[in-house]
Order: structure tokens, then C-alpha cells, then sequence
């Protein structure tokens, strides 16, 4: 006998060659109406018992199997779990040996906290099936109570076993960020105490290196003062050799003046004046002292270049001074003026001097001419009416300009070997200057 598959809720459909119970009637007395014997009633009863056996027992076979697989997907879900449990706790060392942020620690467990959740919602939907399955049994009332009974503890044997894998996962998800914030307090703790040594060791080395550069410093200072010794003695050698060679210049120029004597011709160095052996015919020195010289008319020829030099040379001297100064007065200008210092024996006295090498001239118009080359932008000009000084600082080697008594310009000049004599060169016709070799000037050299 075989029971149709359409049937879930009692009621079946007899198949073609059984007993239809309907077509059996009885009496109010339980009788047979004369349709059916009492065997036939009984071996119905039976049959009907047998059917609705097999189908509370199919009924419970499927509902048997649908938990079996609920069961397999949570158990494989808790093997899953579990092994992404273990993958977090590997993760976790791996963070410890920082190879792994805390952040994403943080993260998965967030993650897996949120899919244990939906595990006791999965749970809870089955505990419901279950509580269906066994109210729908018990209205059939054809299940037998042992047979029930085992499944509905087997279920429960199930739901404790989950419990505590949910209670286990969540104690091990809490050791877990436990030890993510015991190992950031441990991380930040280390991390101050590196920290601390750090700057321990960096003040250490700044005081060593502050220590070695003191005295890298002293060191340099000595060496320095050395050098600075070394070179004032060279210098000091060098002035007594100079001093020397000048005395045997001036003997060889002067080989009939007695030594004595010549240190005390020339010991004031402003003792000059101008020399008439070396000034151009068309000038004329129209004072007793030598000092003014006057441009005159000769011939037809009234704009040329004229000069006159003076009688003595600025150096070799055995000067009890370091400064060689002069200054003019200009008392009629027209053009152009010229003065300064210059090579004696090289020059021409109808040609403009300043051209020549070796030359250091102040012009009327501002310019200064060095070797034959105008240096800068013109500036400082002068004119009648002014006194104007041209001075060398002979242990400097600085130029010395001045205009009515005011300094006005220094220069560093290359003084060669040579004797270099004060000069004047005058263009037009008329002019005339005054020449000052001291010792009093209009400019106070006090302080130069």
C-alpha cells in the first residue's frame, strides 16, 4: 500500500485497488449495514492505522533531514568561524610583530561579532521550525512520544552545543581586543620609553659636538694667531730690508751726502716743492717758493696739455710719517685739471699724463684715472675757488681725496717699486694753481 505525496495535512486520497472507507457504512450501533463483514472492518481499521503511521513517520523523516541540514550549515559555519578565529589570533601575533595594523585587528572583529549575530538569529529561526514541527506532531497525535521526544533533546543537545560555541566565540573575541589594547598600552608605552632614550642620546651628542667644535674652535684661533705672528715678523723683516735698500738707494743717488745727513733732509716728507727742470715751457712758477704755477700764453697754441712734476718723489723715503699729502688751490680754471702722481722720467710735459701706466690722477670733472684707466663714475668735481688735497697712506696703500678740508674718498692703490712724483697737467690758457706741501694743510690728517 502506498500513501500519496499530496497529503500533509491528514487527509489522503486512496489509491486505485484499496478499501474505500467511505464506501463502508455502519449502523448507529456500530453494525455493518450488510455491506461489509467484520473482518473486512477490522483488516480496514487496520489498514488506516498502518497509512496514517507511514505518513506521520514520512512527515517526521523530512522534517529530520531538513534539520539535519540546518545543522550541517551551522556546523560548517562554526568550522568556518572557528578558523577565522584562529586566522585572526595568527593575525594578531603577526600585529604584534608588526606586521599587522590594530586597525584591521579591530575591524574583523567587529565583522565577526556582526556574523555571530546573525548566527542567533539563524538560531533562533531554527528553534522556531523545531517548536513547529513538534506542535504539528503532537496535533497529528500519530507520532509515538519516545520517538519525539529524542529528537526534540537531540535538538537540544544541538542548541547547547551552539550556545556555548557562542558564548566560547564571544569570551575569545573579548581576549582578543584585550590584548589588542594591552599590546597598544604596551606599544605606547615602549614607543615613550624610545622616545625618552632618544632624546637622551641626541642632547648627548649635541654636548659632544658642541664640546669638539669649542675645541675645534680653539684650535683654529691658535693656528690663525700663528699664522698672523708668522706673517707680522715677515713683515717687520721686510720693512727693516726695505728701510735698508732705500739708504742704499739714496747713497748711490747722493754718493757725496753723508748718511746722517740725508735721513735728515728727507725726514720731513712734505719738504717739496716744484721742479723747474721738469716743467713745460708755456707754464711758469711765478713764486719765490715755487709753489704757484701760472699757464701763459706761448705762441698760438692755448688748449694743449701742459705739466710740471715735483722736485721730490713720494718714495723711497725714510719717513718718520706713513702719509705723503699734498693739496692746490685752484685760482683760474677754464678747462680741465689734472693732479696727482706719476712716473717722472716716462712722462711727456706736452701730453696728458693721465694716460700713462703708472699714473694716479684727480680730474676737475669728478673722474679718477688709475694706470692710464678711468675707474668708476665720475664724482667729487671741483673747480675754482677750491682746495683739494691727493694723499697716499704709504703703510695702507690707501689714496687719500679731500675738498676744502673734507674727506671725501679712500681707494686701495697698487704702488709699485717705482718713484712716483706729484704732478699738475693744465689745458687752457690762464690757468693757474697753488701748490701746498705742507707741513700745514687745510685738511687736519690727525686722524688718517
Amino acid at each position: 500500500m502506498s500513501i500519496s505525496t499530496n497529503s500533509t495535512n491528514g487527509d489522503f486520497t486512496p489509491i486505485e485497488g484499496e478499501v474505500n472507507c467511505e464506501s463502508i457504512s455502519f449502523d448507529k450501533d456500530g453494525q455493518s449495514d450488510g455491506t461489509a463483514t467484520d473482518q473486512q472492518q477490522k483488516e480496514f481499521r487496520e489498514k488506516c492505522a498502518k497509512m496514517e503511521m507511514d505518513f506521520s513517520i514520512t512527515n517526521l523523516e523530512l522534517e529530520k533531514k531538513l534539520l539535519e541540514e540546518k545543522l550541517k550549515h551551522k556546523e560548517l559555519m562554526q568550522k568556518t568561524l572557528l578558523e577565522r578565529i584562529g586566522e585572526l589570533e595568527k593575525q594578531m601575533k603577526q600585529q604584534k610583530n608588526g606586521e599587522q595594523s590594530e586597525y584591521d585587528i579591530v575591524e574583523k572583529i567587529e565583522h565577526f561579532l556582526a556574523q555571530m549575530g546573525e548566527i542567533e538569529k539563524q538560531q533562533s529561526m531554527l528553534c522556531s521550525t523545531i517548536d513547529g514541527v513538534a506542535q504539528q506532531q503532537k496535533a497529528n497525535g500519530a507520532v509515538e512520544s519516545v520517538t519525539i521526544t529524542k529528537v526534540i533533546n537531540a535538538l537540544k543537545e544541538q542548541q547547547k552545543k551552539m550556545d556555548n560555541f557562542i558564548v566560547t566565540l564571544k569570551e575569545r573575541a573579548n581576549g582578543i581586543a584585550e590584548k589588542i589594547e594591552e599590546f597598544l598600552a604596551q606599544m605606547g608605552g615602549e614607543m615613550e620609553k624610545q622616545q625618552t632614550m632618544l632624546c637622551s642620546k641626541i642632547d648627548g651628542l649635541v654636548a659632544q659636538q658642541q664640546k669638539a667644535n669649542g675645541a675645534v674652535e680653539s684650535v683654529t684661533i691658535t693656528k690663525i694667531n700663528n699664522v698672523l705672528e708668522e706673517q707680522q715678523k715677515k713683515m717687520d723683516n721686510f720693512i727693516v730690508t726695505l728701510k735698508e735698500r732705500t739708504n742704499e738707494l739714496l747713497n748711490a743717488v747722493h754718493p757725496n751726502i753723508p748718511q746722517p745727513i740725508i735721513a735728515e733732509k728727507f725726514s720731513n716728507p712734505q719738504q717739496n716743492c716744484w721742479d723747474v727742470n721738469a716743467c713745460h715751457n708755456d707754464l711758469k712758477i711765478v713764486d719765490s717758493n715755487k709753489m704757484i704755477v701760472h699757464y701763459q700764453k706761448n705762441g698760438n697754441d692755448n688748449w694743449s696739455w701742459r705739466s710740471v712734476f715735483a722736485k721730490h718723489s713720494i718714495l723711497p723715503r725714510n719717513y718718520s710719517t706713513n702719509i705723503f699729502y699734498f693739496e692746490i688751490s685752484v685760482l683760474n680754471l677754464k678747462s680741465t685739471l689734472f693732479f696727482g702722481f706719476a712716473l717722472k722720467d716716462m712722462a711727456k710735459l706736452d701730453e696728458a699724463i693721465h694716460l700713462n701706466t703708472g699714473t694716479f690722477a684727480r680730474v676737475s670733472n669728478g673722474n679718477f684715472w688709475i694706470d692710464g684707466t678711468k675707474r668708476g663714475e665720475a664724482q667729487y668735481a671741483y673747480g675754482f675757488g677750491d682746495t683739494v688735497g691727493f694723499g697716499v697712506n704709504l703703510a695702507t696703500r690707501k689714496s687719500i681725496f679731500t675738498k676744502n678740508g673734507l674727506l671725501l674718498d679712500t681707494a686701495d692703490l697698487s704702488l709699485s717699486a717705482a718713484l712716483l712724483f706729484p704732478f699738475i697737467s693744465l689745458l687752457s690758457f690762464d690757468d693757474k694753481i697753488e701748490a701746498n706741501f705742507g707741513p700745514n694743510f687745510k685738511c687736519d690728517l690727525t686722524a688718517y
